[in-house]
């Protein structure tokens, strides 16, 4: 993990948001979560047909679901927060899938 995200996660200065996914592959609907530090998308979980793909700005599980190629966050009114608790939890379990 990069130092500078390190140091953020750490200091809990981060905010956690879920909007409505959909697959590239057929157009299966899901959830879509993000981690913003500084106003940029640090981490990201996409839920769809109940599997969990991750992805940060290094790496992702899998190609079709890698990192967003629009980083800064621009809220439009549509994300809704969650709790930092709800969004770890989740990105563990998507670590061990």
């Amino acid at each position: 993990m990069e130092m500078g995200l390190k140091m953020i996660l750490v200091k809990g200065m981060t905010e956690h948001y879920r909007i409505d996914a959909i697959a590239v592959d057929d157009d299966a609907v899901g959830d879509y979560y993000f981690e913003v530090a500084d106003g940029y998308i640090v981490r990201q979980i996409n839920v769809l047909k109940g599997v969990l793909y991750w992805a940060t700005r290094a790496e992702c599980r899998d190609g079709h679901y890698d990192f967003t190629d629009r980083p800064k966050f621009c809220p439009v009114g549509n994300e809704d927060k969650v709790s930092e608790a709800f969004f770890n939890q989740l990105w563990q379990r998507a670590m061990e899938q």
